[in-house]
């Protein structure tokens, strides 16, 4: 390899912030069961996501959560979310 690729090899994988992560969670989340979420009830840990939300409305996206999971994991292409808590 030549010295611009050794450079360059180490920005191929670079992850999405936190910030654009949560957005994606909110815009699943809406277009699949129609509730809005706030950006501060997410919470991003390795590649979990914790909501901090009523029950009913936890409940509702456990009910979902492979369907949300897909839609995050298509939009965001860098990060893979295995789990929502």
């Amino acid at each position: 390899m030549n010295p611009l690729q050794n450079f360059l090899s180490k920005y191929k994988n670079i992850k999405l912030p936190h910030k654009t992560i949560k957005k994606s969670v909110i815009k699943a989340i809406v277009s699949t069961i129609h509730i809005h979420i706030q950006e501060e009830e997410i919470t991003i840990q390795k590649n979990n996501i914790k909501i901090k939300a009523p029950s009913v409305v936890k409940q509702e996206i456990k009910l979902h959560k492979k369907e949300i999971l897909n839609e995050i994991n298509k939009e965001a292409s860098n990060t893979t979310i295995n789990d929502i808590v």
